[in-house]
């Protein structure tokens, strides 16, 4: 078992103890609580910045990003909903719970959430990813790696496991677009 889905179980773990009908705990592999504290984006996140809201599907919108470590701070989260700011611009958003996302709010805001970000990550990737990733859209040519620090996780509705050589990511409530690897994992198909 890889080391991220090591700190995903664990995770996974922590939220179901969390059974409370108010506010709930997010913390991170760790156990640390992020709640009232600054955090760094996972992967580019792309809110609809006219409704100040980004799903825990994270639809592929074209027009907004908050890109890869940026610093956010977290305030409150209840099962449907985590409130951040991003500490850049001062915007406040609602990270709502999709229920295609196939998981608990708090397993999905730990994987976009964390108390650290490794910036330098990026640098050690290919071109490919790091032009995708700057841009904030998966591309042929890219790694899984690359396409989860663009993009962020695919739905587990359509996509339930990383393993898989097929991903679905939605790019708003009504289309989606299917990215295909080869064996190697790297992006040999959109279908958008």
């Amino acid at each position: 078992m890889t080391t991220l889905l090591k700190k995903i179980a664990l995770i996974g773990v922590v939220a179901g103890l969390s059974a409370c009908a108010g506010n709930v705990p997010l913390t991170d592999a760790s156990g640390q609580d992020l709640i009232g504290k600054k955090a760094y984006a996972q992967f580019n996140l792309h809110p609809d910045r006219a409704r100040n809201r980004l799903y825990t599907v994270n639809y592929q919108l074209p027009d907004a990003m908050i890109p890869y470590c940026a610093e956010v701070e977290l305030h409150e989260m209840n099962r449907k909903v985590l409130v951040f700011t991003e500490v850049k611009t001062g915007r406040k958003f609602q990270y709502i719970l999709h229920k295609a996302t196939g998981e608990p709010i708090q397993v999905s805001a730990a994987k976009t959430f964390a108390n650290s970000c490794d910036a330098d990550k990026v640098k050690k990737m290919s071109k490919k990813d790091q032009e995708g990733i700057k841009r904030g859209r998966i591309s042929v040519g890219m790694t899984k790696d690359g396409v989860l620090l663009a993009a962020g996780y695919p739905p587990g509705n359509r996509t339930p496991s990383l393993d898989y050589d097929q991903w679905t990511f939605w790019k708003n409530r009504w289309d989606t677009m299917i990215v295909e690897f080869n064996e190697k994992g790297v992006v040999t198909k959109i279908i958008d």
